[in-house]
């Protein structure tokens, strides 16, 4: 293999053995040339192939001794036989190899030749393209290798990087690992992959042993797969997922078409089953949710905004800083200027946004239960945990049969790479999505790291539950409670951080140092309660003050003091732009209070907007267009990932990373988004939401929530609520009969 590619750059440097022109001829200060015929350069190809070979066939016989495979080695010999002949099958092969990179040092890790030309290399025994399957001989496979940084340089480029050692202290290298991008936090992130196109008769076993022909034997290369394009089969998990998408679309069919009828008849029948299939129709789907009606259903209006704002912030995050994404990006090397800027912090720490969610549900865990007038509202804790599990364990295990689908229907250079990955680790380990702590297994095990979010909220909604019911018993003794729970967590979050050199916060400053980082800490539910105990503490304040009045000098404060929490704590981040470690008090003061700092300013934003003190921010967030985007933000959440995942994954050269490129995928990648939530929200989520109140039914309004209802429906942003129905709903309510029905809302 080594020796093909030899040749290849041998050809393109070797000096023609005839001369390039017949006669030249000066006319002033032209130059006039006669072209050669095509069977002249016929000829002067042919004779720097000769030239070629006979150079490198010595050295390939001094390597016979290489345990490579009878039909590899004779494959090999015909390939050189056939580039001599200008056969195209052996021309294809190598000219669909990756070449030496070029802008190593702008970032460009990754030379993966091309994926489709070579498999579609087929030759049969003379070198020619077969007629018929029957002829074949061989044919392309794709085989990916990866080329690490060797380790002594790796800890030379983290030195450098860190300011630990001078350049001068590497000799010649030393300025030259200096240069490499990002090399001071993310070095260890940087592997180089190689395409290589292999004949069919070749293993991967066959590659293992030619690639010891590479003289640089201190860089270590690892062969990861190898794939012809042909040998995709279903397995019994994907035809199981891809009948239970068959099943989904009969019953939408069905379902949309009695809803049709129904529509056309102008009635509407009684019948449970029949109403079982119109839960599925595309129609009452899409109109519910689009219906925006004001003051009708169980929420916070500003929150709707937040819910779509922050499902745009995970595509912004995500886009920037897939783990693999350096491994096939070129220009990388912006990423280390853009690192100085320090308005770059924001995105860098945009991760902390997750905490927003954490918030909203508490916050609507708690507030539709406080609203009513009873002294001690009924709290049903195993309702609310049934309810909790059936809304987010479903959707989660729906997207992890899509994972598990999806490598059937791409292809690509890291397509195998990535997808194969992920769904051989949800098949093994789907039994912690059921039982919802997947977010404690090690990284290597997780599916993608993103879904560690639904189990931690399943196992903080768990908590919530008891503490909503103490709440309920003992306000005030259920309040405090909740705030020790908060402060404890991050107590004892703080104390870990400084006990094993934790990094502060979750950003690529200190990608460097995250070895368990992320299952012990990020994908913990002790990073996050304080975040969810705000929310209800805030849902309780909020339903005993239904009516609030600030003067001017309170609410300016509570905005500047909001922008710096929420914002001030994402600058602090930038301390770290260098990859240098913070002490480890400092890095554990700040990893047990940034993300608390952010909730409680987030809370004011919520409080100011609801009561009518948020100005044009507020009226943004409330607008009534964001009604229907909020639903879809929990399938919005699920399915960005894969929607990036599945392009990146998909491309067949690679991507540029810079501000311009990135921006552009990530407006494609939110229509996306919202456009594949739509889809999953009228075919899936609604529908389950129905199937959901067979079960758990909610309860009449009580005549003291309807006087309740009355007397503050005009309050600007805040609209009746429903005191049972579950934390993620809206409730369209019927005042005449005291009566509801649920509504799913995909608020998460």
């Amino acid at each position: 293999m080594l020796m093909i590619v030899v040749a290849w750059l041998l050809l393109g440097f070797c000096r023609p053995v005839t001369p390039a022109v017949l006669y030249e001829e000066v006319v002033g200060n032209v130059t006039t040339v006669a072209p050669k015929s095509v069977r002249e350069i016929e000829k002067d190809i042919e004779s720097i192939i000769t030239s070629v070979t006979k150079m490198l066939l010595p050295y390939f016989v001094r390597n016979s001794d290489l345990n490579i495979s009878a039909p590899c080695m004779s494959t090999f010999l015909k390939i050189f036989m056939d580039l001599r002949k200008l056969k195209l099958p052996a021309i294809k092969l190598l000219d669909a190899m990756a070449k030496p990179p070029f802008g190593l040092f702008r970032g460009t890790f990754s030379v993966m030749g091309d994926y489709d030309e070579c498999l579609d290399v087929s030759a049969n025994k003379r070198g020619d393209i077969p007629k018929s399957k029957e002829e074949e001989f061989y044919h392309g496979q794709y085989c990916t290798v990866e080329a690490e940084f060797p380790p002594k340089l790796l800890e030379a480029m983290l030195d450098l990087g860190n300011g630990n050692a001078n350049h001068t202290e590497f000799g010649k290298l030393g300025s030259i690992l200096k240069e490499f991008p990002a090399s001071n936090f993310a070095g260890n992130y940087f592997k180089f992959l190689i395409g290589i196109c292999l004949p069919s008769t070749c293993t991967k076993m066959d590659l293992k042993e030619i690639l010891k022909l590479v003289p640089i034997d201190f860089i270590p290369l690892n062969v990861l797969r190898c794939e012809d394009g042909r040998s995709k089969f279903f397995n019994v998990d994907q035809i199981v997922f891809l009948s239970v998408l068959a099943l989904i679309a009969l019953l939408v069919v069905i379902g949309t078409a009695i809803d049709g009828y129904q529509h056309l008849k102008h009635k509407d029948s009684k019948d449970r089953l029949l109403q079982f299939f119109v839960a599925f129709s595309l129609y009452t789907n899409t109109k519910t949710l689009f219906r925006t009606e004001k003051n009708r259903g169980s929420e916070i209006s500003c929150i709707n905004g937040m819910y779509v704002l922050g499902t745009a912030l995970v595509v912004i995050y995500h886009t920037y800083f897939l783990p693999f994404f350096t491994l096939f990006s070129s220009n990388a090397a912006n990423l280390g200027s853009y690192l100085k800027d320090i308005e770059f912090t924001l995105i860098v720490t945009m991760g902390i946004s997750i905490e927003a969610y954490f918030l909203f549900s508490g916050l609507l865990l708690v507030y539709p239960r406080f609203r009513r007038n009873e002294k001690h509202p009924k709290v049903n804790v195993i309702k609310i945990i049934l309810r909790r599990y059936i809304r987010l364990c479903p959707s989660l295990l729906f997207i992890l049969g899509l994972i598990v689908v999806l490598p059937l229907v791409g292809s690509g250079p890291v397509w195998t790479d990535i997808f194969n990955k992920a769904a051989d680790n949800a098949r093994k380990w789907w039994w912690t999505y059921v039982l919802m702590f997947n977010n404690f297994l090690a990284v290597k095990d997780q599916t993608f790291l993103y879904l560690w979010f639904i189990p931690c909220l399943m196992q903080i909604s768990i908590i919530g539950a008891f503490l909503v019911w103490l709440m309920g018993k003992f306000p005030k003794f259920g309040m405090c409670i909740v705030l020790a729970t908060g402060v404890a967590c991050n107590i004892a979050l703080g104390v870990l951080t400084a006990l094993r050199n934790y990094p502060p916060t979750y950003a690529i400053y200190y990608y460097h140092n995250r070895e368990h980082f992320e299952e012990t800490i990020y994908t913990a539910p002790l990073s996050h309660f304080f975040s969810y105990g705000i929310g209800m503490l805030l849902g309780y304040f909020m339903a005993k003050n239904p009516t609030l009045k600030f003067s001017r000098a309170h609410v300016i404060f509570g905005w500047i003091a909001s922008l710096l929490l929420m914002v001030g704590t994402q600058f602090i981040a930038y301390a770290g732009k260098d990859g240098t470690d913070p002490h480890p008090i400092l890095a554990a003061i700040y990893a047990a209070t940034h993300r608390t700092g952010f909730s409680i300013g987030l809370a004011w934003t919520i409080l100011a907007c609801t009561h009518g003190y948020g100005g044009v921010v507020g009226k943004i967030f409330s607008w009534k267009g964001f009604g229907p985007m909020s639903k879809l933000g929990y399938f919005g959440y699920l399915i960005h990932y894969i929607v990036i995942t599945f392009h990146v994954s998909n491309a067949r050269s690679t991507i540029i990373f810079s501000h311009y490129e990135n921006w552009m995928r990530i407006s494609g990648y939110t229509l996306v988004t919202f456009l594949a939530a739509y889809v999953l929200y009228v075919t899936f989520e609604s529908p389950l939401t129905y199937i959901e109140s067979l079960f758990l039914p909610s309860r009449a309004m009580n005549e003291n929530l309807q006087n309740n209802i009355k007397q503050n429906v005009n309050i600007e942003g805040i609209v009746p609520t429903n005191e049972i129905i579950p934390p993620n709903t809206i409730a369209s309510w019927n005042l005449k009969n005291s009566t509801c029905t649920s509504e799913e809302h995909s608020k998460l």
